[in-house]
């Protein structure tokens, strides 16, 4: 009797009836290489729609941080939203506004200038037409 042998008596292993194997499964290690017609599937398939925003516009005036914030918010959400910085001082409007554009940044918006201190904040999808 072996050293390996002794020590498995020792221990008390037993091998399972697992640990025979009576066939062996072979496997193919290459991956199977797609049709030409599956690939060209692939290619042209259609992207998946994108859900449809709602046509809600949202109008408010910014005086402060948390206003920025409720105007980000209903952006996430898929409204517009028509704000104003009107009688709010200089400074504040500049930092409410870069505020306001990393939101949009964020959520792949677009900010539309439509009059002084005025501007219309959409979501992705929507478009202006002027006529």
């Amino acid at each position: 009797m072996n050293l390996a042998e002794k020590l498995r008596d020792f221990v008390g292993y037993e091998p399972y009836e697992d640990d025979t194997y009576d066939t062996y499964e072979t496997y193919d290690a290459r991956p199977a290489k797609p049709s030409r017609h599956a690939r060209r599937r692939e290619v042209y398939a259609e992207p998946a729609a994108a859900p449809a925003p709602s046509m809600q516009i949202s109008l408010m005036k910014l005086e402060s941080a948390d206003d920025a914030r409720y105007a980000i918010q209903q952006l996430a959400q898929g409204g517009a939203v028509l704000f104003s910085l009107a009688g709010t001082p200089r400074a504040l409007s500049r930092r409410l506004l870069d505020f306001v554009c990393g939101g949009l940044y964020a959520y792949d918006g677009w900010v539309e200038h439509v009059a002084i201190d005025t501007y219309l904040l959409l979501p992705q999808g929507i478009e202006v037409l002027y006529g």
